[in-house]
C-alpha cells in the first residue's frame, strides 16, 4: 500500500426544466478509506458520506452512482447477516425509520449504485454541515497495482441522482475536486499521559466542546469543525498544520488525539486528510497547553499515512528542533509534546505558573489544567514547574497574519499501490 486519492463531488441545486443552477453549492460527497489490505484477495472498504453546505438540506430519495476499475476491484459480495444480507458492510443514515434499508445494486460492470428510498416527500434527514457517513462497502483487490479508480458518476446512462427532501427537487452534479491526501500521525501529551496512554477524563466528564477551540489567539483559526458528540476514546482537540517548509502554511484543520496517540477524523476513527498537493511537507501538531512540534525533515503524506503513522513518541529525533518533546518516564524511551503551556506563548515561564494559581480549583476545560483531569490543582503547577524554561523548537511562521485555512477535510479519489 503506498498511495491513497479519494475524489470529492461539489454539487449544485438545479430545477428540473428550469436550468438554472445557484450558486451556493448545496452538498458534497466524498470516499473514506476504511480498509486497505494492498494484497491480491485482500479487503478494500471504502465508506460513502455526504456533507451540506447550506443549513436547510434534508435527503430525499438518491441513487448516489459511483464506478469503480474492475482490475483492481471485484464487485461487493453479500455480508450480510440475516434479512440484512446486503452488499454493505454497515449502514449508517438515511436508512430505516423514514427510509428504506439502503441497497446497492450494479447496473453495469464497474458500476455501482447506492439506493436511497424515502417513503413519504417531506420526512427526510436533515444534512449536518459536517461528513456522516452513508454505507461502508467492502470490495476484493484483484490487482493491488491498478488503482481503484472511485469516481462518483455525473454521466450518462446512470448518472448520480439525488432528491431533495420534497421529492420534486434534483440536484445535479457540477464538479470533481482537487485530489486529497492523507495523514496518518501519533503524538502523545505529557500532562494526560500514564502507563501506554492518555486519560480521557475531559470527554468522560462531556467537558470536551462540540466545536473546534482554536479560534481564538495565538492560533486564529477559522475552521468550522464540529460534531454532535465527541466519539468515544477522544483525550482533546488539536490542530494539525502543513508547512511546505519551516516556515510556510499550506493549510491546517482541526482534529481529534485518541488515547493511544492517534489524530483522527471527526468520525474519531480514520485518518485526517487535506487539499494539498501531493509533495513532502512539514507537520506541525499545536495543543492548548502543551509546546508544539513539527516532525524533524520533510515527509511525505501519502506514504506516512498508509504504511504506518509517523510516529512522534518514538523518538525525540522524529521532531523537529533540540530537545522538543519530553520522554514520558525514566528510560521508557517514548517521548511527548511538552505540557505547560497555559498561554500560548510557546514558552513555559513563570507566566504559566501564576495563570494556574489564578484558576486553581476551577473545574472544566481550562487550558490551566495540564493533566487534563477536568480540574486545575497543584498538581498542574508542579507540572508546569517542571518544565519551566522550555520553549517550543517549531520555527515561527513566515506570515501569520496572512494564513490559508482549510475548513473541512475534501473528498477524493483511492488509489490501491
Amino acid at each position: 500500500m503506498k498511495t491513497i486519492y479519494i475524489a470529492m463531488l461539489t454539487l449544485l441545486l438545479a430545477l428540473p426544466g428550469a436550468g438554472r443552477l445557484f450558486a451556493q453549492p448545496t452538498y458534497d460527497l466524498q470516499f473514506r478509506l476504511e480498509q486497505n489490505e494492498a494484497t491480491v484477495n485482500g479487503i478494500y472498504e471504502v465508506t460513502a458520506q455526504i456533507k451540506a453546505n447550506v443549513d436547510t438540506f434534508r435527503m430525499g430519495s438518491s441513487n448516489l452512482v459511483f464506478t469503480y476499475n474492475t482490475d483492481a476491484l471485484s464487485s461487493p459480495a453479500p455480508i450480510g447477516p440475516g434479512p440484512d444480507t446486503l452488499q454493505i458492510q454497515a449502514i449508517h443514515n438515511f436508512s430505516g425509520g423514514d427510509y428504506a434499508k439502503i441497497t446497492l445494486t450494479e447496473p453495469a460492470p464497474g458500476r455501482m449504485s447506492l439506493n436511497i428510498e424515502l417513503f413519504e416527500p417531506d420526512s427526510g434527514a436533515m444534512v449536518p454541515m459536517s461528513f456522516v457517513d452513508i454505507a461502508t462497502i467492502r470490495f476484493t483487490i484483484e490487482d493491488d497495482a491498478e488503482p481503484s479508480d472511485l469516481v462518483w458518476r455525473t454521466a450518462s446512462p446512470n448518472p448520480l441522482t439525488l432528491f431533495q427532501n420534497d421529492e420534486a427537487t434534483v440536484l445535479n452534479s457540477a464538479s470533481l475536486a482537487d485530489e486529497v491526501l492523507l495523514a496518518d500521525l501519533k503524538v502523545f501529551l505529557e500532562g494526560p499521559y500514564s502507563g501506554g496512554s492518555m486519560s480521557t477524563t475531559l470527554n468522560t466528564s462531556d467537558y470536551i466542546p462540540l466545536d473546534q477551540p482554536f479560534n481564538t489567539a495565538p492560533w486564529n483559526y477559522a475552521g468550522t469543525e464540529s460534531v454532535e458528540a465527541i466519539p468515544g476514546g477522544v483525550v482533546d482537540w488539536v490542530l494539525v498544520q502543513i508547512r511546505s517548509d519551516e516556515t510556510t502554511e499550506q493549510a491546517s484543520r482541526a482534529a481529534f488525539l485518541k488515547s493511544d496517540g492517534m489524530i483522527v477524523d471527526l468520525n474519531g476513527t480514520s485518518p485526517i486528510t487535506f487539499d494539498v498537493p501531493d509533495n513532502n511537507y512539514y507537520m506541525v501538531i499545536y495543543h492548548r497547553n502543551h509546546l508544539e512540534i513539527m516532525n524533524a525533515t520533510p515527509m511525505t503524506l501519502n506514504e506516512a499515512s498508509v504504511e504506518s503513522p509517523y510516529d512522534f513518541t518514538s523518538g525525540q529525533s522524529q521532531a523537529y528542533g533540540t530537545d522538543p518533546m519530553v520522554e514520558l518516564g525514566i528510560g521508557t524511551g517514548v517521548y511527548g509534546m511538552i505540557g505547560g503551556d497555559s498561554n500560548h506563548d510557546g514558552n513555559i515561564t513563570v507566566a504559566d505558573n501564576n495563570l494556574i494559581m489564578l484558576k486553581r480549583n476551577t473545574e472544566g476545560y481550562e487550558n490551566e489544567d495540564i493533566n487534563m483531569d477536568g480540574n486545575v490543582t497543584v498538581a498542574d503547577n508542579n507540572k508546569t514547574m517542571n518544565n519551566r524554561n522550555k520553549s517550543t523548537q517549531v520555527p515561527q511562521e513566515e506570515d501569520k497574519n496572512n494564513k490559508k485555512k482549510v475548513d473541512h477535510i475534501q473528498s477524493k479519489r483511492s488509489k490501491i499501490d
